[in-house]
């Protein structure tokens, strides 16, 4: 709105100054301003974001990455976009207090703070490399954790708060909502078991070299039910990044291998899926340990530790396996 309110005043100078031929004068000006205003709505960005409701129903108490939102952005081809904040609001029958975090994830990294209900509901995820390539799409999901002592039978759903939830600095954000109803989900009676994490200590400096251990965990299932550890995202505290390390997988502490193996880390992280999931029985315990291969040089540091609660994932065993 400045830029055009420049342009008027510019518009209006030069009519003052030439009004001695006024209808040529004002003609090219029309002309030039006419341009400068196609040059400035050619150079705007637009994202398009498709906005659909999770469609889960239930989850139990102390349930981690649970579904609530899903958002499809799309750029056009005028230039990449950085997408930095999004902005949410709670809603249902239920208290801001049942959840204990909320964040959102793309390509299975957490890509944003895990942050907390405010009274009012709302919720404020700033995001990090968040990036849509110009003409390109990609999809970013907004997930939640309850809380192990949230409330029977509460209802909760995640919107976006507003036309303006969708924070892209220079951008126009337009906003579209898939045809389907908002469900909210709603807090089942059973509390959920969980997987607490201990970090040993490594047996062996890490050097340079192939299949070099980076860290140690002791994995211990608490709850009424064996649980099955589907992905572990683990974060690199320390200084190396991206392909300083290489390889990367998950084996047991009998160097069985539990992982697919990822080829470096992105940027400070690491997602590793299990396959088949690891089963870890009611009481039980597991002690397992991340691999790579060490390409980083004596001057980097490496400090692994999963970040978030949500960064482990896993399920409850139901029946008999």
């Amino acid at each position: 709105m400045f830029v055009f309110q420049l342009l008027y005043q510019i518009f209006e100078e030069f009519s003052d100054r030439f009004s001695s031929v006024q209808g040529v004068v004002r003609y090219n000006n029309y002309l030039m301003i006419g341009s400068a205003f196609a040059s400035l709505l050619a150079a705007v960005s637009t994202l398009s974001v498709v906005v659909e409701p999770s469609m889960m129903l239930s989850a139990p108490r102390g349930a981690q990455h649970v579904e609530m939102l899903s958002l499809s952005l799309k750029a056009d081809c005028t230039g990449d976009i950085a997408v930095e904040e999004l902005r949410l609001r709670r809603r249902g029958l239920g208290f801001a207090t049942d959840i204990a975090a909320v964040y959102a994830e793309m390509h299975g990294l957490r890509v944003s703070n895990s942050a907390t209900v405010a009274r009012d509901g709302s919720i404020d995820l700033r995001l990090s490399d968040v990036v849509v390539d110009a003409c390109g799409s990609m999809d970013l999901t907004v997930f939640m954790d309850l809380s192990a002592e949230a409330n029977v039978a509460s209802e909760h759903r995640i919107e976006l708060r507003g036309q303006d939830a969708v924070t892209a600095p220079g951008v126009a954000v337009k906003l579209m909502s898939v045809p389907a109803s908002a469900r909210n989900v709603r807090t089942a009676g059973d509390t959920t078991g969980s997987v607490s994490v201990e970090y040993l200590r490594l047996l062996k400096p890490v050097r340079y070299g192939t299949q070099r251990v980076v860290v140690r965990l002791k994995l211990s299932v608490s709850g009424n039910r064996a649980q099955e550890v589907c992905r572990i995202v683990f974060t690199n505290a320390g200084s190396a990044k991206n392909m300083d390390l290489r390889n990367i997988s998950l084996r047991d502490s009998r160097g069985q291998r539990l992982s697919t193996t990822v080829d470096h880390l992105q940027g400070d992280r690491v997602a590793i899926l299990l396959d088949p999931p690891l089963r870890i029985e009611r009481g039980g315990t597991r002690t397992v340990e991340l691999t790579a291969d060490v390409m980083a040089s004596v001057r980097k540091t490496l400090r692994f530790l999963i970040d978030e609660p949500g960064d482990i994932i896993t399920k409850e065993v139901r029946g008999r396996r």
